[in-house]
């Protein structure tokens, strides 16, 4: 199945996200952040960890799109 963009977009809008402090937006900001780390080929197979350079880059989309409520924290769209 060839999915193009107009799909992708609609999945990142309807991302389930924490909202008791309003939106949190850690989601989207991961998936911003292994897209670079895959464009930049420094994720090369299908298992993703929190290397220093996966979390440098949520850290600086985080400067850019992150919530005074919230913080820059990359682990939290993940429970244990």
């Amino acid at each position: 199945m060839n999915k193009n963009l107009d799909f992708y977009a609609k999945k990142f809008a309807n991302l389930k996200v924490d909202r008791s402090r309003g939106a949190a937006p850690h989601k989207p900001i991961l998936l911003l952040s292994v897209i670079e780390q895959f464009e930049q080929r420094k994720i090369t197979v299908n298992q993703i960890y929190p290397t220093a350079s996966l979390i440098a880059t949520f850290s600086k989309y985080w400067s850019y799109l992150g919530s005074e409520k919230h913080q820059d924290a990359s682990y939290l769209p993940f429970f244990i």
